[in-house]
């Protein structure tokens, strides 16, 4: 019931949002404080809105051959992404990752 929960649980889910939006480093941690805060904190990383969290983006391109049948085209993609931002960006990735097949190497 109502004793049960935490305070920040009773806030509206913008609220939430916006405390995410200011720590965005914080959101692992939120989210393993309540199922109701996990929920909000994914809810909030995988929104379609635009969320700057990426300061800029390189491409590049490698070919594998040691594929004898044919050869694939790897695209790199390096994000530089802004530290206080990192965490979201990662939960970001982690979240729709199911979605592509993705091989991700994450570095600090």
């Amino acid at each position: 019931e109502k004793d049960d929960i935490f305070p920040i649980e009773q806030l509206p889910k913008e609220l939430v949002w916006k405390i995410i939006e200011y720590t965005p480093s914080s959101v692992f941690d939120l989210r393993l404080t309540s199922h109701l805060l996990g929920s909000l904190v994914e809810e909030y990383a995988l929104q379609r809105v635009n969320i700057p969290l990426i300061d800029d983006l390189v491409f590049g391109t490698e070919f594998d051959s040691s594929v004898m049948q044919e050869q694939f085209q790897t695209i790199q993609v390096e994000a530089h992404i802004p530290k206080r931002k990192a965490t979201l960006f990662e939960l970001r990735l982690k979240l729709r990752r199911q979605a592509f097949d993705l091989r991700t190497r994450i570095t600090r």
